[in-house]
């Protein structure tokens, strides 16, 4: 077999070790050596674009934010769908993700983050759904950690609490969506975005297109029309 070829590392805001790796045109992120992502699972970043797009707002052109720019594949799909004259914007914490996106990992993604559309910012997606201006953003695409559980950096916590869907709120458009990718089924997560006033949908996402059975969750939360 194959070994696995190291291509850059950093560090995290929190001081976790954050690596990429390559085999056989295969890449793969590890958190502290633990499995985060590869290339070859994407099925569940492409439905996630696609139940937030669908709520679009027909002719008028669309404002989106995605939270974590990682291998890059939610933005290679929302660059795929998205009209001419949408906007994207990106938010992701770790300057040298963004550096690999351009770099290594440019053409697996199709150099989506070299569309003109596209506006990639370093921060953080909390800090900057909280600046937004109210009711920016047609669909807000939340990829950050493991999902809810929050696996790399604590502060992620916000984002899936009462403070954050708030902020969340405020910068939707009415019938606007907020998609949360998880790694697990975490039902006690859609009742509290139901209290937190959402219309919330539950999805089970395949991993890989050709899986057998879904492994991932998406939680679709609608900001209602009044």
């Amino acid at each position: 077999m194959t070994p696995y070829r190291f291509v850059a590392g950093t560090k995290t805001p929190v001081g976790s070790d954050l690596t990429l790796h390559e085999r056989d045109g295969e890449f793969f992120l590890r958190i502290d050596g633990h499995p985060l992502m590869t290339s070859r699972a994407t099925a569940s970043e492409e439905r996630m674009v696609d139940l937030g797009v669908a709520g679009g707002n027909g002719e008028e052109s669309a404002r989106y934010l995605i939270g974590g720019l990682g291998l890059g594949f939610t933005l290679r799909r929302l660059v795929q769908v998205a009209k001419p004259e949408d906007v994207i914007e990106v938010a992701e914490v770790v300057p040298e993700v963004v550096d690999w996106n351009r770099g290594p990992l440019a053409e697996i993604q199709n150099r989506a983050v070299y569309d003109e559309r596209v506006n990639v910012i370093v921060g953080d997606v909390f800090d900057q759904i909280q600046k937004a201006k109210p009711e920016s953003y047609d669909a807000i695409f939340l990829d950050v950690d493991n999902g809810p559980m929050a696996m790399t950096q604590r502060e992620n916590r916000r984002l899936y609490e009462r403070k954050g869907f708030g902020a969340i709120t405020h910068s939707l458009k009415k019938g606007g969506r907020a998609v949360f990718w998880s790694a697990s089924r975490e039902r006690a997560f859609a009742k509290k975005l139901r209290r937190a006033g959402f219309e919330v949908d539950i999805v089970a996402a395949k991993a890989y297109e050709k899986a057998k059975k879904p492994t991932h969750t998406l939680f679709v939360g609608r900001r209602q029309l009044d």
